[in-house]
């Protein structure tokens, strides 16, 4: 089980970014729809589904990626739709066009 997936399908793990943005004067109803499709996000890539059309997604690790300060320590993950061409390579017209980077904590498998 991948606990830090897990995680983010849970509404508490948003509560500091909610309490952040709050503070930027966005309207309360745009976060709320966010933070569903992110818990939406996660729980189909719990699943092993791609979140837009529904096929398997991938899972590549990367070991080297390195962008800036986080709070969350771990390893940056990237997420994409298997009807996608390998990384690195042009996709086919009509591909489904998922992909998404996450950090993903020492609670992941």
């Amino acid at each position: 089980m991948n606990r830090s997936l897990l995680a983010r399908t849970k509404r508490e793990f948003y509560d500091d970014a909610f309490a952040l943005v709050r503070q930027m004067c966005v309207p309360e109803a745009e976060i709320e729809a966010q933070i569903a499709d992110d818990i939406r996000v996660a729980r189909a890539l719990l699943d092993g589904k791609c979140p837009y059309c529904g096929a398997p997604s991938t899972r590549y690790i990367d070991y080297t990626r390195q962008q800036g300060a986080s709070r969350m320590p771990g390893t940056w993950v990237s997420y994409r739709c298997s009807t996608q061409a390998p990384q690195g390579q042009p996709n086919p017209p009509g591909t489904c066009d998922f992909m998404v980077d996450l950090k993903e904590g020492e609670a992941s498998n």
